[in-house]
């Protein structure tokens, strides 16, 4: 065989490892055929390329803004990225254009001035070609500085250096994308980056089932946090899960994950003392992040997956032993109490105490992407995507009872697209004292025919259902 050839098929192996067991869930959502023309864009091209115009400085009337139109044709991963921030008077959000012609894809950042009413655009950086796949899509961060950072490209990153981390730049100036940093990588690999920053200004990212902090002064450590089969690498069946940080804690969930969609169980652990060790939920289990979680048995189920076994941990972790899918998200209640929703059944979990308890929000909603939120004044907020009775349907939820009752909204009905479709949500106030915003980041296509086609990234900011 001759060279050339045999680098073709190694290089169509790996891909088809990343791609047929990748570590974030990608779902597949039913294909409508009806069609939606009420988009509508409300921007207008400046004389320069790089900054568009908003008709309106707020979009309160739930129509979407249409930012852009080169987006990643997928969408299935980025809702599992850490997605809109809202720092200094400012919205900052992160996308992956489509394909270039060599495959490989650029990084944009956004970022929307309330003062001025503009939102403008920077190319953040080029994710080499390493597959076609969602995963190399941008989370996006503001520090304790106002600094902003972007970390993409962690199948570029892991195929193509030997520092198996997702790159990242840092803007040059606080609360501005007008320029970068030299690109730079997280030492230990991760996909569908997730976290934030702790009250000492540490960065904390979670990912693959691995853990990696960098602290005030830029050094990393990093540590594959829970064992599992794959010891938490690339291209083999990772987790479903979700990071918050709230109050100086960290919380983790987490779902042994197949790479098609199905998980098993449902667990969680927290760190107060900025990741060194970790607990349950109610701190009777413990382990330090040196040593990780080990799994207590592995179960070869051929109906999960044909090769691997999925890991079972102490039952001291566990929120559920049901299956998983989706994207559960955490939250902390006024009174202190951890939540978890899932989007299984749609249900929300609570620890009461003593145990976990759930309660279905609604039993008719069959949502595939979920994020929860607690307002500063104790509102739980949640937004979905999920299959309406004619069209793809984007829905609030709001909670004033601790999640005993709830408000429905419908924001959008947001009509047929070809493939997966990404919702991401981020929430803040503009400037100190003013109300809580939501901002949702929408990617997907419509009407469209062509295999690859570009999705649109749209946008939508409003203040949180009173």
């Amino acid at each position: 065989m001759k060279k050339a050839a045999y680098w073709t098929l190694i290089a169509g192996f790996c891909f088809f490892l990343i791609l047929g067991y990748s570590n974030c869930s990608e779902f597949k959502p039913k294909t409508d055929p009806q069609s939606d023309s009420n988009l509508n864009s409300g921007l207008e091209l400046d004389s320069t390329p790089q900054v568009l115009l908003v008709t309106s400085p707020i979009i309160e009337n739930l129509q979407l803004q249409i930012l852009a139109k080169d987006g990643w044709y997928g969408g299935a991963t980025e809702f599992q990225h850490s997605g809109p921030v809202i720092a200094n008077g400012k919205i900052f959000i992160a996308y992956m254009a489509n394909d270039n012609a060599d495959r490989s894809h650029n990084i944009y950042a956004m970022m929307y001035d309330y003062i001025n009413g503009k939102w403008t655009k920077s190319l953040v950086a080029v994710a080499a070609a390493s597959g076609n796949d969602g995963h190399n899509a941008p989370s996006i961060y503001v520090g304790p500085s106002g600094f902003v950072e972007v970390f993409y490209g962690s199948l570029s990153a892991y195929l193509l250096t030997k520092n198996p981390g997702p790159f990242y730049k840092v803007s040059t100036k606080p609360y501005s994308i007008e320029s970068w940093e030299t690109e730079q990588n997280v030492p230990i690999a991760m996909n569908c980056i997730n976290g934030g920053y702790t009250t000492d200004g540490s960065l904390h990212l979670m990912g693959n089932l691995n853990h990696a902090k960098r602290t005030p002064d830029g050094v990393w450590t990093s540590t594959n946090l829970i064992k599992g089969t794959n010891g938490g690498a690339l291209g083999l069946p990772g987790a479903i899960q979700d990071t918050l940080i709230h109050n100086g804690v960290i919380y983790f969930v987490w779902s042994p994950y197949n790479g098609n969609g199905a998980g098993r169980r449902l667990y969680l652990i927290k760190s107060t003392d900025n990741g060194k060790t970790w607990t349950n939920i109610n701190g009777t289990a413990s382990f330090s992040a040196a040593t990780g979680l080990n799994t207590s048995t592995t179960i070869l189920d051929p109906n999960w997956h044909s090769t691997f076994p999925y890991p079972v941990y102490d039952d001291k972790y566990v929120i559920h032993k049901e299956n998983e899918g989706g994207n559960p998200t955490i939250g902390v209640l006024k009174d202190g109490t951890v939540v978890v929703l899932d989007s299984v059944l749609f249900r929300l979990w609570k620890w009461n105490g003593t145990t976990w308890v759930s309660t279905r929000v609604n039993s008719n909603e069959n949502p595939f992407e979920t994020s929860l939120h607690v307002a500063a004044d104790g509102k739980i907020v949640i937004h979905i995507t999920t299959f309406g009775p004619t069209y793809y349907e984007i829905v609030e939820y709001t909670s004033r009872d601790n999640g005993t009752s709830w408000q429905r909204q419908l924001l959008k009905a947001i009509g047929p697209e070809q493939k997966n479709t990404a919702l991401e949500v981020g929430f803040g106030a503009p400037f100190q004292g003013q109300p809580e915003r939501a901002l949702l980041q929408w990617s997907g296509r419509f009407n469209q025919v062509q295999t690859l086609p570009p999705s649109e990234i749209m946008f939508l900011d409003r203040p949180i259902s009173k």
